[in-house]
């Protein structure tokens, strides 16, 4: 087969994979494509092509949803070393594909060894520091890549209880953000939220508080409500007064969320989470009838997702918890 039939054969294999992938599903039907699909790129656009790139992450992807762990590590392995070459090890490809090896390593059980990848990058990033101090952004700069690299390995070191480092990395990123002189509001507000949910997890909860207010602040200077992170501020705000107790405040910054939310993509998912988290305010605070009432707006909300929402687990395990917190509530009344 030559280099134009082997393309074409690519395009035919891979036509709708993307999107299916993304909607979820259809993994085993798409896994024996997708790797006819990966032996002809090599042919058809060459062994380090982001077309060969693409499609090992989709195979590594669907190794991973199917259960196969280490089939799935060694294709984020084959991917990062590609996206190395391409873009760097900072780059955004590079790094995600690091952290879905870890993220394999970690399900196998090896969390030590999880830990070790993740920092594979974090040697890089201290490297760079080491030339080039994080000073001004410049556009698509590798210090620039620094803090992408920074932002996205802050989950992992949540994820693995390191929240200390998680804390440090958060200041990092945010102290950068903050000394930009053409800085984008949108990215300091949020360092600013992602610091406060790394303060939250360290159980610091009034510097926490004290971030995510920050945020808000930020975005609402700048507009940020029309961009749909501000609901998740304020809602994260809201739950962080509540671990404190500050129940009033806690309940007026949770209506200010769900008011936010309306008209947003997936509105009805949000809306029902935060009407849920509500009616524990309420609960906490004696008002069993407000709490039962916004639990009858969270399952109403939730009732009414998009269709393709309702087949995910996610949907099932949160409509039977839903039903449930209804049906205690009502006994109790």
């Amino acid at each position: 087969m030559d280099r134009d039939d082997a393309q074409k054969r690519v395009r035919t294999l891979t036509s709708g994979m993307w999107q299916s992938l993304m909607d979820g599903g259809g993994e085993a039907f798409w896994k024996p494509r997708a790797n006819e699909a990966l032996a002809l790129s090599i042919v058809a656009y060459g062994q380090v092509s982001p077309e060969t790139a693409k499609i090992t992450h989709a195979l590594a992807g669907i190794e991973a949803k199917l259960g196969n762990h280490e089939e799935a590590e060694g294709l984020f392995q084959q991917a990062r070393e590609i996206y190395d070459v391409l873009e760097g090890p900072l780059s955004e490809g590079s790094v995600s594909m690091n952290l879905g090896m870890a993220e394999e390593r970690f399900l196998l059980g090896h969390i030590d060894e999880a830990i070790g990848i993740c920092f594979d990058r974090q040697k890089e990033i201290e490297r760079v520091l080491a030339d080039d101090p994080m000073k001004i952004r410049h556009p698509g700069s590798k210090i620039d890549q620094v803090r992408s690299a920074y932002m996205s390995l802050l989950n992992w070191l949540l994820k693995f209880g390191m929240t200390d480092q998680a804390v440090m990395q958060a200041e990092t990123i945010y102290g950068y953000d903050r000394k930009q002189e053409s800085r984008n509001d949108v990215d300091l507000s949020n360092s600013a939220w992602r610091l406060a949910g790394a303060l939250r997890r360290a159980g610091r909860l009034e510097q926490a508080v004290s971030l995510y207010r920050e945020a808000i602040a930020i975005g609402t200077a700048h507009g940020l409500p029309e961009w749909g992170g501000h609901s998740g501020h304020v809602s994260d705000l809201a739950e962080c007064l509540f671990e404190l107790g500050h129940l009033a405040e806690a309940e007026a910054q949770m209506r200010v969320s769900i008011t936010l939310s309306e008209g947003r993509p997936l509105a009805n998912s949000v809306r029902a989470e935060k009407f849920e988290y509500l009616s524990k305010i309420l609960a906490a605070k004696g008002d069993r009838s407000g709490a039962l009432s916004a639990l009858l707006e969270a399952k109403q909300n939730h009732d009414q997702v998009e269709k393709w929402e309702r087949f995910t687990p996610y949907w099932i395990k949160s409509d039977r918890r839903i039903q449930a917190l209804i049906s205690a509530m009502s006994e109790i009344r």
